[in-house]
């Protein structure tokens, strides 16, 4: 946990808990501290405040594990932004601040959901920024992104340990220019299509069966520590232009929204992917959130200038001190 000023934050890594399980603490926490403090937080409403029970604590991934599915395909390496790595190595956060009515207007004038819009913008954006490195279209990658989807949201399971896997829609840059409405057609019907109970299951049963296979567990630790960066890239990031994960709208108890102003949400880097995004929706606010390890910001700039230019207003703030 870290604290600042008015600021109350948590940090998480993935082996936990997600995005839902992370909020789910933050909430409870700040509920708890304003109380504490002497405000009047009003009734809890689905916010956790007495003892865990079992479920919340439940493996969710081998509950719903079936080992006899085919597995997903393998995918290709994607087209992966590159830059110059700050050193020190810290996390740069560029930061736009939309109404969120603004953007869900757009996105119903589109008839598309607001996280589609949102993707479809970012997968656009490293279009744009492949087509000014890569001049040839033979020799472009293709362009795919990460967007998490909430598994519990498919199974029935209140589990609180991470438990999320991916949605990755794909345009192929080699085959031509896409345009932003068939960018747009594309991940619609990849979080159509693949967020289905039979699709998304073959992705948790390949990952749990690695977890499960005997030949994996007699491997040496030595040899796992040697063999796991590889497998990271080649069946993880290096499959990924990128991350956008939308945590929603949050929604807080009366008593409780009127201490609480904004909610931000941050993802972590890497050393592959080394910008991603983060979007959360509080009030009448909608929060977007880069996290990057390099100097460039190329990929902000052209995200958020497509955002105004469909008429979004964007107010952007940033942690990087001008020198």
């Amino acid at each position: 946990m870290r604290y600042w000023q008015r600021r109350i934050a948590v940090e998480f890594c993935h082996i936990l808990t997600d995005g839902t399980g992370g909020l789910t603490f933050l909430k409870a926490l700040v509920y708890d501290y304003l109380g504490r403090v002497g405000k009047e937080a009003g009734e809890p409403g689905d916010i956790l405040t007495g003892a865990p029970c079992e479920e919340e604590a439940e493996d969710a991934y081998n509950r719903f594990y079936k080992s006899t599915l085919p597995l997903p395909d393998k995918g290709k390496t994607a087209f992966h932004p590159y830059g110059s790595i700050t050193l020190p190595i810290n996390t740069l956060i560029t930061t736009g601040i939309i109404p969120l009515e603004a953007a869900l207007r757009e996105a119903k004038k589109r008839n598309v959901t607001l996280t589609v819009l949102l993707v479809a913008v970012y997968m656009d954006a490293l279009q744009e920024l492949q087509d000014s490195r890569v001049q040839k279209n033979t020799q472009k990658r293709p362009i795919a992104l990460q967007v998490p989807v909430n598994m519990r949201s498919i199974y029935p399971s209140k589990t609180l340990r991470n438990f999320s896997l991916f949605v990755i829609p794909e345009i192929d840059p080699r085959l031509g220019k896409y345009s932003f409405e068939e960018i747009l057609q594309v991940v619609r019907e990849a979080m159509i299509t693949q967020t289905n109970e039979k699709s998304i299951s073959r992705y948790l049963s390949r990952n749990v069966g690695g977890q499960r296979s005997w030949a994996v567990r007699i491997v040496p630790m030595f040899l796992k520590r040697f063999l796991m960066p590889f497998l990271y890239t080649r069946m993880g990031e290096g499959l990924c232009s990128g991350t956008l994960s939308n945590v929603g709208l949050v929604k807080l108890p009366e008593g409780m929204a009127r201490e609480v102003e904004r909610v931000d949400f941050i993802l972590g880097t890497n050393p592959i992917n080394k910008t991603q995004c983060a979007v959360s929706s509080y009030g009448d606010k909608l929060v977007i959130n880069f996290g990057r390890i390099i100097a460039e910001t190329d990929v902000e700039r052209l995200f958020f200038t497509r955002l105004i230019k469909m008429g979004i207003p964007v107010k952007m703030e940033t942690n990087v001190k001008s020198s």
